[in-house]
């Protein structure tokens, strides 16, 4: 048995795989374990990794994208365009190169897949699990990196006993376009997150896109002559060797040939040029770790040094800046490339029933406050509380009173002190004789924070056919009678055949802008989930008839 885990972050994506005591990077099928987290489109037609850089280095004149970035116009890239979609077709793609690696060296079967996104992404983390869900990824859940970074730190130094006195340890996270900077707790087999910050635009990348635009209007100025699209990716691609090269050098010179016939370009840069052209960037940064600090000053003290970790890490220019910042040593025991991977790899062996041996605790408490109150009733009930260690799950016996029930899900948070409605769930009753009967279900909640519900029971009897069908709701207004639809249901039994449940999904243009939630239960109860705030499926059904071609 096989468990992967998977970074997938702004810039590239890596993959590790757990196969009878032996982690190994997975490779593609031309060798290479970083894969580009790209995303372009030629001839309508898209295309994903490493098939992106090949069609760059050939011709610049494409354009690509972080898959991750939604700052594009997705409406660009053929039909079927939903961020979901986007997504679900690079989990396939993943998925292939995963299943090469396996077969290629005789690997078992994948019995968990971790998949780890920044902490950056929280937005768009239920379009990514959609995503995982429908994928062809086997039983997926999804982390936070932060959280795969202290399991890699921490669980193979808790096995050999170097925790026997509790442990603070302050890491720094500089990615491709954000850092982040957070303190966990490590006693004996516990690992606990203490505190947790982020902040975008002071990335790595940032720095980039200062110089190049420094670099592109520096020639503008002296040519009179505009920069294309294309000629700007050459640049900034310039700019990063540059910023490199301050690693070693305190001036670095270069020559570019490729702009414009008969004219050649110099680009030259010192430390000292760079702390000017970087000096809000700087001002916001030490701003961002002194906060961050204050919030934590009685910690701090007991803190000897800090882990530096992410895909910009080794650039010196910045590693200097912090440790004069914070009179603090610099640690890098962990591998910026791929302590996010594996320690995902960690959380799946962890979390693994197969792995029951493996005794390690993982604290991470929830950041918002869930309640939930039944039909209309003005008595909202505690779910998860701001406190809940997660991931955890919750068990909900609830009396069906009327035809009609429903269940409502509100999350108060920092954003939403007043609450907002997360999830409606819809109880249809299609016969009497289950007034007054008990439904029993769980409501878990991820380490990521994401609700879903499972192990439905009724009557004290677990059902097994379940079937869930999705359509598109608008998310925070409430439905017009015109906006509700209705599913159709044929239910066609033979005494020897097990109950099925069929249902057809024929969606009009209109309709594809709306979610819905259906789950049907032996055809007699019928529960409609129309979230407020949320995305979720559990099937493939959506994407059987019409997956892309990738």
């Amino acid at each position: 048995m096989s468990i992967i885990g998977i970074d997938f972050g702004n810039q590239f994506t890596k993959i590790f795989i757990l196969n009878n005591g032996t982690i190994k990077s997975v490779e593609s099928l031309s060798n290479n374990s970083k894969i580009p987290t790209l995303i372009i489109n030629t001839n309508h037609k898209r295309w994903f990794g490493e098939d992106v850089n090949a069609r760059i280095n050939k011709n610049y004149k494409y354009l690509h994208h972080n898959i991750v970035d939604h700052s594009y116009n997705i409406s660009n890239y053929a039909n079927d365009s939903s961020p979901d979609k986007i997504y679900l077709m690079y989990f396939n793609y993943l998925n292939e190169t995963i299943n090469n690696f396996i077969k290629n060296n005789n690997y078992s079967n994948i019995i968990k897949t971790i998949v780890s996104i920044p902490v950056i992404r929280q937005s768009i983390k239920d379009n990514i699990n959609i995503a995982l869900l429908a994928s062809n990824l086997v039983s997926t859940e999804l982390i936070y990196n932060y959280l795969a970074t202290g399991i890699e730190y921490g669980f193979y130094r808790s096995i050999k006993n170097e925790f026997a006195d509790k442990t603070y340890k302050l890491f720094i996270d500089i990615g491709h376009i954000n850092v982040s900077i957070y303190i966990l707790s490590f006693h004996n087999n516990n690992m606990e997150v203490v505190d947790m910050q982020n902040s975008k635009h002071i990335g790595g990348y940032n720095i980039t896109e200062l110089l190049t635009n420094y670099f592109k209007n520096e020639f503008e100025s002296h040519h009179t002559i505009s920069i294309e699209m294309s000629h700007v990716i050459k640049l900034d691609k310039m700019s990063e060797q540059i910023k490199k090269a301050l690693n070693f050098t305190n001036t670095v010179t270069k020559t570019i040939d490729f702009f414009y016939e008969d004219i050649d370009y110099e680009l030259t840069m010192d430390t000292d040029e760079l702390n000017i052209i970087c000096k809000n960037y700087l001002i916001n940064f030490n701003k961002f770790v002194n906060d961050f600090f204050n919030k934590n000053i009685n910690l701090i003290g007991n803190i000897e040094d800090i882990e530096i970790l992410g895909s910009q890490s080794r650039f010196k220019y910045l590693q200097n800046y912090i440790k004069n910042i914070t009179n603090k040593k610099l640690s890098f025991k962990l591998n910026a490339e791929e302590s996010i991977s594996k320690g995902s790899l960690f959380y799946g062996a962890i979390m693994c029933n197969s792995y029951k041996n493996i005794n390690y605790n993982i604290i991470h408490k929830s950041k918002s406050i869930y309640k939930y109150k039944i039909n209309n009733s003005k008595k909202l009930v505690l779910l998860f509380d701001n406190n809940t260690i997660i991931p955890n799950n919750k068990t909900i016996l609830y009396k069906l009173n009327n035809d009609k029930n429903s269940i409502k899900i509100y999350k108060y948070d920092k954003i939403h002190k007043n609450g907002i409605l997360y999830n409606d769930y819809n109880i249809n009753i299609n016969s009497k004789d289950l007034l007054n009967k008990k439904l029993q279900f769980n409501i878990n909640i991820s380490s990521t924070e994401i609700l879903n519900i499972d192990n439905i029971i009724f009557n004290y009897t677990k059902i097994k056919e379940v079937i869930l069908e999705k359509k598109e709701v608008n998310v925070e207004n409430k439905e017009s009678p015109d906006e509700k639809k209705e599913v159709n249901v044929e239910n066609k039994e033979s005494p020897d055949e097990k109950k099925e449940v069929n249902v057809e999904n024929k969606e009009s243009p209109d309709e594809k802008k709306e979610h819905h939630y259906t789950k049907l239960l032996k055809s007699d109860i019928q529960i409609k989930f129309r979230p407020t705030n949320i995305k979720f499926t559990k099937y493939r059904k959506r994407f059987e008839n019409k997956r892309p071609v990738i």
